[in-house]
């Protein structure tokens, strides 16, 4: 077969292989996160919702909101209100790593809603489902994790099911530092010592 035809087929390959990519792209992609960050003295949570991350949702009226910021429940509450939100309906699920009723101290961002034991999810109104993405956070100040109803202030992750696609969650204490880093703060006072102990045989 000749070079030509070789390197036709290799690219109608590759092309075919990246429509394919591009095609299944948003289902893959759709997640909703949030992760929350401890420095030591406060705690950040940072959600994200992916488009077509609520496509599978089935709509009802909309209905009032009162203000609230919180994280608990294995769910979390960003509205600023009173304002009118889509409500979805969707299974119920289990859970329960997190569960501080406690109002955030600030806050920025779109608004979102949904809880364990809840039976539905609010959004924005008008909110594309298929298309449309949320990404907020809160701050809590002068709290830990164990605040907000973790175990411990430890860093942990998970992942579970909730609202027809997966929620992905982290919480990481940066104001305990990695076993990497305590490899490396070793390297630097055995080469510290080193030099110390050389110094004093040249000057003896």
């Amino acid at each position: 077969m000749p070079a030509t035809h070789k390197l036709k087929r290799i690219l109608s390959a590759v092309l075919l292989l990246g429509s394919l990519g591009l095609a299944l792209a948003p289902s893959a992609r759709a997640q909703i996160t949030i992760d929350f960050v401890y420095n030591g003295t406060d705690t950040t949570l940072v959600f994200n919702v992916a488009a077509n991350s609520l496509a599978t949702l089935t709509s009802s009226p909309s209905s009032s909101t009162s203000q609230e910021h919180s994280a608990r429940n294995g769910g979390l509450a960003s509205v600023t209100g009173p304002v009118n939100m889509d409500i979805y309906i969707n299974p119920g699920y289990t859970n329960t790593y997190w569960g501080s009723p406690t109002e955030a101290t600030s806050y920025s961002g779109d608004g979102l809603r949904f809880f364990v034991g809840s039976s539905g999810v609010r959004v924005p109104t008008g909110y594309d489902r298929v298309n449309g993405t949320l990404a907020g956070s809160m701050t809590w100040s002068s709290t830990s994790l164990i605040g907000l109803g973790f175990a411990s202030n430890a860093t942990t992750s998970g992942s579970f099911l909730a609202l027809g696609t997966t929620v992905n969650w982290s919480a990481t204490n940066t104001a305990i530092p990695e076993p990497s880093t305590y490899a490396a703060l070793f390297g630097l006072g055995a080469l510290g010592f080193a030099a110390w102990r050389k110094r004093r045989k040249v000057a003896a």
